[in-house]
């Protein structure tokens, strides 16, 4: 279920991103400031909203990690409800998880919080390197400094995109008025 809303997230960023670039290049080669103000409107918004997610997302972590935290526990119980069924989606995700991050249960020992029912009994290993929420959050966080160097080279990108498509539609008005 999560997989194709997320297939179709990235099909419709992908269809607005070539048609911004569309914009782009047309403008460019078709010298028109129509387009290229739509580029730039474009960009704008991106850069616009790549910043307010990267300040959202800065500012809202720990919020993030206890929505993250209660959705765990709502499966959890959920799991519980139908009898810790093995052949559940939530137990596939629980034992890739665990294999993942080298870990075992969501917040305490036993497993799971509850007794004797992770889909796969965890090996001594994965139950010295702690529970599963601690080692996902680690995880992300020691990613921070790569995404948000990311984030800071698109934001770059961006406002170069906006400075030379403002400067070419100067230019083309420019030539226009001589």
């Amino acid at each position: 279920m999560y997989f194709t809303a997320a297939a179709s997230v990235l099909i419709a960023v992908g269809a607005v991103i070539m048609f911004v670039g569309f914009c782009g290049c047309c403008g460019a080669i078709r010298e028109s400031q129509c387009m290229l103000a739509t580029f730039f409107v474009f960009l704008f918004l991106f850069f616009i909203l790549l910043l307010a997610i990267g300040i959202w997302l800065f500012a809202g972590k720990d919020t993030l990690k206890d929505v993250y935290r209660q959705a765990l526990q709502k499966q959890m119980n959920l799991w519980k409800d139908n009898g810790y069924d093995v052949n559940t989606e939530f137990a596939k995700y629980v034992k890739l998880q665990q294999n993942e991050f080298n870990c075992c249960g969501t917040r305490s020992t036993p497993p799971w919080g509850y007794e004797g029912n992770s889909p796969d009994e965890c090996t001594v290993k994965q139950m010295a390197t702690g529970n599963c929420q601690d080692a996902v959050f680690k995880r992300i966080d020691s990613n921070l400094v790569v995404v948000g160097g990311v984030a800071i080279g698109l934001g770059v990108i961006m406002l170069l995109g906006m400075i030379f498509s403002m400067m070419l539609c100067c230019a083309i008005r420019d030539v226009e008025h001589v």
